[in-house]
Parts: structure tokens; sequence; C-alpha cells
């Protein structure tokens, strides 16, 4: 998978999991969108991943957590929290192709 087509899955996982309880309520009267398979698809490989690459995944894709707040909570710099966010992309990258 490119990781141009990762980055907009984590943008709307991420807005789905803001938006979440909106999402449950609309599937009871709607249906169920889209985004909930590829929310599942991408937590289900997540739960494999180093505990760095899950917890920042967690934090910034399902906690709605910004890259400069998770690296002052966690006492890491911005630069650290980045690195690890490439080695995301990545590991999502090898393991949905």
């Amino acid at each position: 998978m490119q990781a141009e087509e990762i980055r907009k899955n984590l943008l709307d996982i991420r807005y789905y999991y803001f938006r979440k309880k909106a999402f449950d309520k609309a599937t009871l009267e709607v249906g169920e969108n889209a985004i909930v398979k590829v929310v599942k698809q991408y937590n289900a490989i997540i739960v494999n991943a180093p505990p760095r690459l899950y917890d920042l995944y967690v934090s910034l894709y399902t906690q709605n957590t910004t890259q400069e707040n998770l690296a002052e909570e966690l006492n890491y710099s911005s630069d650290y929290i980045q690195k690890l966010h490439q080695k995301l992309m990545q590991y999502f990258q090898e393991n949905l192709s």
C-alpha cells in the first residue's frame, strides 16, 4: 500500500474516533460507514506492533493527541516522536501489502 493512502486512512481513522459516538448512532439509522472496515483492518495490524508504535497509534489516532502533546506527555523530543511516526508508517506499509 502506498504511503499517501496510509496517511489518508490514518486521517480518516482519527476523524472516525473523534466522532465515534456520532458514527455509532448513525450506524443504527443509516448503516455502517466504510471507514469502520478500515479501522478494523488497521487495528488488527497494530496489535502485533512493538509497544512504542502501538502506543503512538493509540495516542495519535484513537485518542486524537497531537505529536507535540504526546512528546511533552512522554518526555520525548518532537524529533523522536516524528521518527517513531515514520516507523509507524513503515510498519503499516510492510503489513498492509
